[in-house]
């Protein structure tokens, strides 16, 4: 049953509950693993974009602070409109809107899920980063110690090595982020494909084009209070005001490339950089 709030679609065998006044992401479950992601209203994420202002240069704007979204589900689809991003702290004049258009897809593959992203910048100031996918509230499907995020290069507990331990008061000094980097061998990510999950399963996450470029970066961070995780692809590429168009989508090989390694395969979920603006 549904939360109230919310929708909820399948894809490829993949359910998705999305906030129906935000459109950000509330939880994923699959066949096997079971719970994949449960964040709440004031926690879930989607699509997060960097705007500082003058007066104020941390404001960003984002899919968990909007209102007023439109979701579209058809077969094998579906389609998230949010006429404005809403920003984090309020208070400060609203000239344009930054508009976000997500779609979800089942892919032929009968597997794997495409996600993209389209941003419409109506605004005056220019967005120097965007987050996508920015997906909160992941769950360690097979315990802390047994859930592992791989990608090629490494592999790491982040369930386990990011916790806090209770004694360490030195709250100066946090260890519960962690950022990787992408772009060949001396990059700690050779390349932009990456697997979290146990050997019940788990899901992949990569981007159309997962190889040396362009390069991102990719934050691991783990939320003390619930123990959930926070995965996020950051894109340094701006969109110009007023007129920036930019599209992020993701493909769906690495699903069949961890069906190999004994994992069941799961929708992959990435971020491709914006175009450039038009």
């Amino acid at each position: 049953m549904a939360q109230a709030g919310t929708t909820t679609a399948t894809l490829n065998g993949l359910k998705i509950t999305l906030d129906t006044d935000t459109g950000a992401i509330r939880r994923m479950e699959y066949p096997g693993p079971g719970l994949l992601l449960e964040a709440g209203a004031d926690e879930a994420g989607l699509v997060d974009a960097a705007y500082p202002l003058p007066e104020f240069e941390p404001l960003r704007l984002n899919a968990r602070c909007a209102a007023g979204a439109q979701i579209v589900k058809e077969r094998g689809k579906v389609t998230i409109r949010l006429p404005a991003l809403g920003p984090t702290r309020r208070g400060f004049a609203e000239e344009g809107a930054l508009s976000a258009e997500v779609t979800l897809r089942a892919d032929p593959d009968g597997r794997s899920v495409v996600m993209s992203c389209r941003l419409n910048n109506g605004t005056r100031h220019a967005v120097p980063q965007v987050i996508f996918p920015d997906l909160r509230g992941l769950v360690d499907v097979a315990g802390p110690d047994q859930t592992l995020f791989k990608t090629c290069g490494f592999g790491s507990a982040p369930f386990r090595e990011l916790a806090l331990p209770e004694a360490d008061v030195w709250y100066a000094n946090s260890n519960t982020t962690v950022e990787h980097k992408s772009g060949g061998m001396f990059h700690s990510m050779w390349a932009r494909w990456m697997d979290l999950g146990g050997l019940n399963g788990g899901f992949s996450l990569f981007p159309r084009r997962w190889g040396w470029d362009p390069q991102t970066t990719t934050v691991l961070q783990l939320r003390q209070a619930t123990k959930r995780l926070r995965v996020l692809s950051i894109h340094p590429t701006g969109i110009a005001p007023r007129r920036g168009v930019g599209e992020r989508r993701v493909g769906a090989d690495a699903a069949q490339e961890r069906l190999g390694q004994g994992h069941r395969a799961l929708p992959a979920v990435g971020a491709e950089p914006p175009e450039a603006p038009v």
